[in-house]
C-alpha cells in the first residue's frame, strides 16, 4: 500500500500533479518533513494516500474494514510517521470528495482516521501546516513555486518533453487559476522559452488562447463598449450610452 517510486517515475507523476490543489498544498507542508521524520518524498506520500483513500472509499462497511486497513498500513510502514502522514493526507483527499458529494460514510471514515492519528506528536503540527498552506491559497504562489522548481530541473536536463508535460497540465487546468497567478506563470515560461531556443512556442500560444489574451498588434487595438451601459463618461461616451468606440 505504501508506494515507493523510482526517480524518473516520480518526476513524471509529480509533473502531472502540478495543478492538483491537494498536491500543491501537501507538497509545501510535507517537504520539510523529509528526511528528519520520513524517508518518503511528498509525491510518494501523496500517491500512497491516494491509493489508501481509493481503497477505503470502496469498503462496504467502514466499521468493519477501516481499522484493518489502517493496521496493515502501520505494519507496512517503517515508522509511525510514514503511516500518519499518509493517513492524514488521505483524510484530506476524502474531505475534498465529501465537499462535492457529502455522505455519512465518508465523514465517519475521516473521523476514524483522525482519531487513529491524533496521538502522534506531529499530527497537530502537520494539520496546522496544511491549514496554513490552504489559507495562503494554492492560486497565490503555490503552483508558480512548483512550476519554477520544475523548470529549474528541466532546464538542467534540457528536457523538452518534460516541459511539454508541465505545459499540458497547465493548459488543461488554466481556467482554475487567478489572473495574477497565470501572468506569473507566463513570465516564467516565456523566460524558459527564450533561454531554450523557443521549444514551447506552440504550447505558449495555446496557454495564451486559453486565457483569452489578445494577439492584436499595438495600434490596431479597439476598445469596445457593446450592449453594456456606461456608468461614467469614458472616451466621450456619456453615462447610460451604449455603442462601440474605435481607438485609432
Amino acid at each position: 500500500m505504501i508506494v515507493h517510486l523510482p526517480k524518473e517515475e516520480a518526476k513524471l507523476i509529480r509533473r502531472q500533479l502540478l495543478t492538483d490543489i491537494v498536491y500543491a498544498i501537501s507538497h509545501s507542508a510535507l517537504k520539510p518533513m523529509n528526511p528528519e521524520y520520513t524517508q518518503l518524498s511528498p509525491i510518494e506520500i501523496y500517491v500512497s494516500a491516494q491509493e489508501f483513500a481509493q481503497t477505503v472509499i470502496r469498503l462496504s462497511d467502514v466499521d468493519e474494514g477501516l481499522e484493518d486497513e489502517m493496521d496493515d498500513l502501520f505494519e507496512e510502514a517503517k515508522n509511525g510517521n510514514d503511516a500518519m502522514f499518509i493517513l492524514v493526507l488521505a483524510a484530506i483527499m476524502l474531505q475534498a470528495v465529501d465537499q462535492k458529494n457529502p455522505t455519512k460514510k465518508t465523514k465517519k471514515t475521516i473521523i476514524k482516521i483522525f482519531q487513529r492519528c491524533q496521538d502522534n506528536p506531529l499530527y497537530m503540527p502537520l494539520l496546522e501546516q496544511f491549514a496554513h498552506q490552504e489559507e495562503e491559497r494554492y492560486a497565490e504562489g503555490k503552483i508558480t513555486n512548483l512550476v519554477d522548481y520544475e523548470l529549474q530541473e528541466i532546464e538542467r536536463d534540457k528536457d523538452a518533453d518534460a516541459i511539454r508535460t508541465v505545459i499540458k497540465a497547465l493548459i488543461t487546468d488554466a481556467d482554475k487559476f487567478g489572473t495574477d497567478n497565470i501572468n506569473a506563470l507566463i513570465v516564467k515560461l516565456n523566460k524558459f522559452n527564450l533561454d531554450n531556443n523557443h521549444v514551447i512556442d506552440e504550447e505558449l500560444k495555446q496557454l495564451y488562447d486559453k486565457l483569452h489574451y489578445s494577439t492584436i498588434k499595438i495600434g490596431e487595438v479597439k476598445e469596445l463598449v457593446m450592449n453594456k451601459q456606461v456608468q461614467n463618461e469614458v472616451q466621450n461616451v456619456e453615462p447610460g450610452a451604449t455603442g462601440i468606440i474605435n481607438k485609432k
